[in-house]
């Protein structure tokens, strides 16, 4: 059987009428139930009901996501991804040099940074310190000033361990260094040369970058230092600050 309908049945004449769907009348996930008779100068006849019930709207919230981690890296491996030197196991909160004993000796300890978000246009991670290296009387140990130039926005090539400082390099695709052979210094907050050298009052730098949402991304960070024989004598620290922000 074949049913035309509207414009489309044309037997004896041109129809015009059409099944238009009627307004709901029972409630939300309840079908309304239509009776369409069936007939015509065709000895069948018969009627089709028809049962019209709403779609069903699937729909799921996703929270916003971030997670930051810092791990405890192996001299061993630290050496792997930077070249063998002397330098500490380090734990999740610290980075312990210990007592070093060779003057114009490049020192290294690594740390790997894990950023995971769904943060549809990534996120940036910045660091900063609070002073340089200072003891509690407060002696510095100054930054590094790499084999030319450096600081904590341009990284520069740094090889010779007689340009005593310390600064920091990192491998990773976020990493913002793309050469682990260059290295930047570390911004030091702290306003005066009573808590930074060689200078202070500096801004946080992006460390860490993605423009897109990431799982377990891992970035390495290799602090490395090399002292001078005249060093003063002392237990020196620092407080190095992560901040990562997502941009959803």
């Amino acid at each position: 059987m074949t049913i035309e309908i509207g414009d489309n049945a044309t037997a004896s004449a041109t129809g015009d009428s059409y099944i238009v769907n009627p307004t709901k009348s029972l409630g939300a996930g309840i079908a309304d139930v239509y009776t369409i008779s069936i007939g015509g100068t065709n000895p069948n006849s018969g009627d089709v009901l028809v049962a019209v019930i709403d779609n069903v709207t699937v729909s799921v919230t996703i929270d916003e996501t971030l997670t930051f981690e810092i791990h405890a890296v192996a001299s061993t491996t630290c050496d792997t991804v930077f070249g063998t030197e002397a330098g500490p196991d380090t734990t999740t909160t610290t980075v312990p040099f210990a007592t070093v004993t060779s003057a114009n000796t490049f020192n290294h300890a690594c740390q790997d940074l894990t950023v995971s978000t769904n943060a549809s246009s990534g996120y940036a991670t910045k660091l900063e310190t609070d002073t340089s290296l200072r003891t509690a009387a407060g002696v510095l140990i100054s930054n590094g000033v790499c084999d030319s130039a450096c600081d904590e926005i341009t990284a520069g090539a740094w090889g010779t361990n007689t340009n005593n400082g310390f600064a920091y390099t990192c491998e990773g695709t976020d990493c913002v260094i793309t050469v682990t052979t260059d290295y930047k210094t570390f911004p030091c907050r702290g306003a005066t040369t009573t808590y930074c050298l060689p200078g202070g009052g500096e801004s946080s730098q992006n460390f860490m970058t993605n423009a897109g949402s990431v799982n377990n991304s891992t970035t390495t960070i290799e602090y490395r230092l090399s002292l001078s024989g005249t060093q003063a004598a002392g237990t020196y620290s620092a407080i190095v600050t992560y901040v990562t922000t997502p941009t959803f």
